[in-house]
């Protein structure tokens, strides 16, 4: 509790971790759960049992075996695999980047029309008096290799008929959100009058491109430069999987640095892009966070914690699911980490999770 707030942390739980390793930590240390201020914080824990993203049972029950590193049955395994699926342009979650970076290229390339090019302009807003140690970051390239494994590609390049994902939440009431799918169906050349505008109270409307929250002066600030930097002057339109077409507009993505408690104390790392990604092919790493309806996943080469548990969950039901690849590789891969399962034990004795770890 902070000043009457309460703030909700999460352990990040049996998803697995980012494949890069970080300096001098031990593989065994990774987790949030383990550092002193966690230990500091006298935190609550409480288990979040509310699934809104599936909401077929027995799915769900396979799911949830599968998240607490229990080994499926030949019968479950012949449910994921044996069913009637619609998977028409579907997005494949795949365990390396070779795989993916081979089977977009490949797709890519199949299609004849235009590519447009899309360059992300990327920068660092620094409060050098109150963050003096994060001078490395105010120069070109601090700032991007600060922003290296950022979610959001530094280049996309874009054309007709192109299978993509959407990477923001654009519209939740009409289901637009983060791993939308759809087609690249046209074009809409660029207008200012029509670019996502800060949201001010009093000022202007809230209306469906308006940017609220934090930091939404610089967001519009970056949006516009994005909009006067790039060569291309034209915007992606979508006709996504349920249906709706909408045009895509760049996004600005903000990274606080530092120490501070309001805002404008945080020194500001920044990338704005236009927030799609190629989606014939996507890792298991890049689609975590995302719902998507339509998906075909192939396991075979997994090689972390919780990866086939994060492919198969990005799925909303067992229609929208396809299994490709080795099926034995469900047999045999379905683990949860060490560490992480000690501290669910510890700490949720009703879940009954396996002993074996």
């Amino acid at each position: 509790m902070f000043c009457g707030l309460k703030t909700t942390l999460n352990a990040w739980k049996t998803q697995y971790e980012c494949p890069n390793k970080h300096g001098p930590f031990k593989e065994t240390d990774k987790w949030a759960f383990q550092s002193q201020a966690w230990k500091d914080a006298s935190l609550e824990h409480v288990h979040l049992n509310q699934i809104h993203r599936q909401h077929d049972t027995e799915f769900i029950k396979i799911l949830q075996k599968c998240r607490r590193g229990e080994a499926f049955n030949s019968k479950e395994v012949k449910r994921l695999v044996d069913h009637e699926c619609k998977v028409a342009n579907a997005t494949r979650i795949l365990c390396t980047r070779e795989e993916v970076n081979g089977f977009n290229r490949a797709e890519f390339e199949k299609l004849k029309t235009e590519v447009h090019q899309f360059t992300a302009v990327d920068g660092f807003r620094w409060r050098n008096e109150r963050h003096p140690y994060l001078e490395k970051l105010a120069n070109r390239d601090g700032t991007r290799t600060a922003l290296r494994e950022h979610r959001i590609d530094p280049w996309v390049d874009l054309r007709v008929g192109m299978v993509v994902v959407l990477q923001v939440n654009l519209n939740l009431s009409d289901g637009l959100c983060n791993g939308s799918q759809g087609l690249i169906c046209g074009w809409e050349d660029v207008d200012p009058k029509n670019l996502p505008y800060a949201y001010r109270q009093g000022s202007n409307e809230l209306g469906p491109m308006a940017i609220t929250g934090d930091y939404t002066d610089l967001k519009e600030q970056q949006i516009r430069k994005f909009s006067q930097q790039t060569h291309v002057k034209q915007w992606p339109k979508v006709i996504f999987h349920n249906g709706l077409r909408r045009t895509i507009y760049p996004s600005c993505f903000v990274t606080t640095m530092g120490e501070g408690k309001a805002p404008e104390d945080f020194s500001v790392l920044h990338r704005t892009q236009i927030p799609l990604v190629a989606g014939w092919a996507m890792t298991v790493h890049k689609s975590q966070g995302m719902t998507l309806n339509r998906v075909i996943v192939d396991v075979s080469r997994a090689f972390e914690d919780g990866q086939v548990y994060v492919a198969l969950s990005r799925a909303t039901n067992l229609e929208g699911l396809r299994i490709d690849g080795d099926a034995n590789a469900l047999l045999l891969k379905v683990e949860c980490n060490a560490e992480v399962m000690t501290f669910l034990r510890e700490k949720f004795e009703s879940l009954k999770l396996p002993k074996h770890y």
